[in-house]
């Protein structure tokens, strides 16, 4: 496998070419070590060192809540430098060879994330590479091609990206997406490597020296646009010559292993003409509308909810989804300015009775801290009733609910306010659940201006609908 095609650590440093020349928390010196990922997608890190070696004291008592920054570095002979960073060590032993006379100290420890810069390298390409890129009914629009005659160039698109490399065959085919996004040149698609693998290996690649927090807005907005939680499992920066210039590998996070079970399910059709399209101009504008508003809606908090919501357990999945709409709601109030849709009355008419009030209680006869705690539910008194909240909100954006989405909103609060729902049929509460997703799609793609329609996957057939119609009842 070409370093990239995929990420290499293992191969790069469980080669013999590095050696550990500061240990950090482990015992030491360490003599060899190997790093690997498990079927969790955590890196973990063998290390042997001698019988006799030590570890440094910690400086954190057990239970310490903090941001583990212990690392290991490591070089080979060039002077190329490497290093594991969160190194927590889990178990050590040691053994005594009686017949050699010697004893080791083997450690497992788990890595937060590992990489590699080689110095002098230049940057001109980052890559990405991502696990649950689902494509099994996406019909790709760009093409990728590999034309290898001793030194050549590998192609994305009509010559969109291209990195000279060296070797004797050629491929091609139509495994990704092209487009650009604030500047920046974007390749997104399927890893050719291994199609089959049950991982669904995926990639995103970025022409220039991009930020991390860049592609990883980038990397949101097209996760959520293809309907797709992309796990993010590492990067690498090449130069244009197809050297490797920076690599980064980290243990992974995918809610449990549970986004692997969801399917595809985009928010909005990315094509009008074949199921599983991806039509360039209405994929492009649906990442472009999520990326111009990420910042100021706070996306990341908002996707970061909605994917959890879709990997919650049935029965509570409504208080996760319920929580991303209010954040939702008050973001939206907060940047368009309609603060006004959170009270009851408007605040230059409700300042006064609420200081009427606030000296009526101070007339009277009262415990001090009474008096404080009744004081200080005044201004909760204006606050508008959610339903109501949600009526305005949806007024405001231009769409309407039907009874569907009523009674799973109502649900919602069954959920999130712990009503007894024992007796409710699962499949009503699964249902339900998909109203609210469907709901909460609608209101991030009008916010936006993403789309026209939505996808509906609460009804059979998965139809689609104009954004302002609601589900019909039946």
């Amino acid at each position: 496998m070409e370093v990239w095609e995929w990420e290499n650590f293992e191969n790069i440093f469980n080669s013999s070419r590095f050696k550990v020349i500061n240990t950090g928390p482990l015992y030491g010196p360490v003599t060899e070590f190997t790093l690997k990922r498990d079927t969790k997608l955590k890196i973990w890190l063998s290390t042997e060192s001698a019988g006799d070696s030590e570890s440094p004291d910690s400086d954190f008592v057990p239970g310490t809540v903090r941001t583990n920054t212990d690392a290991i570095e490591c070089e080979d002979i060039s002077g190329c430098l490497a290093r594991a960073v969160g190194v927590t060590p889990i178990s050590h032993v040691s053994s005594n060879n009686y017949i050699s006379g010697k004893s080791i100290t083997k450690q497992e420890s788990t890595v937060e994330y590992v990489e590699i810069i080689i110095p002098k390298v230049p940057v001109d390409y980052r890559v990405d590479w991502v696990l649950n890129m689902d494509d099994g009914n996406i019909m790709w629009p760009d093409r990728h091609e590999f034309m290898f005659e001793g030194t050549t160039s590998f192609s994305w698109g009509d010559d969109f990206l291209g990195v000279r490399t060296e070797d004797s065959k050629r491929q091609f085919g139509r495994t990704c997406f092209c487009f650009s996004i604030d500047g920046v040149e974007v390749v997104v698609g399927r890893s050719g490597s291994k199609r089959d693998a049950p991982d669904k290996r995926g990639y995103l690649i970025y022409k220039g020296d991009i930020s991390d927090d860049v592609r990883l807005k980038i990397m949101g907005c097209a996760s959520y646009a293809l309907g797709m939680h992309l796990v993010h499992v590492g990067s690498a920066g090449f130069s244009s010559a197809g050297y490797l210039a920076y690599a980064k590998s980290k243990s992974a996070y995918s809610l449990g292993g549970r986004v692997f079970e969801l399917g595809r399910m985009p928010p909005t059709p990315l094509g009008f003409v074949y199921q599983g399209e991806i039509n360039p101009e209405v994929a492009t504008r649906v990442i472009r509308a999520l990326y111009d508003n990420y910042d100021r809606l706070n996306l990341r908090m908002l996707f970061w909810q909605y994917w959890h919501a879709q990997c919650a357990p049935y029965h509570v999945a409504a208080v996760h989804f319920g929580a991303a709409i209010e954040f939702l709601q008050k973001k939206y109030m907060e940047v368009f300015g309609k603060q006004s849709l959170g009270v009851i009355m408007p605040k230059p008419n409700w300042r006064p009775i609420r200081d009427e009030i606030l000296a009526l209680l101070q007339s009277k006869d009262m415990q001090p801290q009474h008096l404080e705690l009744i004081s200080s539910q005044l201004a909760g008194l204006n606050r508008a009733p959610q339903k109501i909240v949600m009526e305005r909100f949806l007024s405001s954006l231009g769409i309407s609910l039907g009874d569907v989405e009523l009674t799973a909103w109502q649900h919602r609060n069954d959920a999130a306010h712990g009503n007894d729902r024992t007796d409710s049929d699962p499949i009503e509460l699964i249902r339900g659940n998909k109203v609210l997703r469907v709901m909460l799609d609608r209101m991030i793609l009008k916010i936006v201006e993403a789309a026209d329609h939505y996808v509906d996957y609460y009804s059979y057939n998965f139809p689609v609908r104009n954004l302002a119609d609601p589900i019909p009842t039946s």
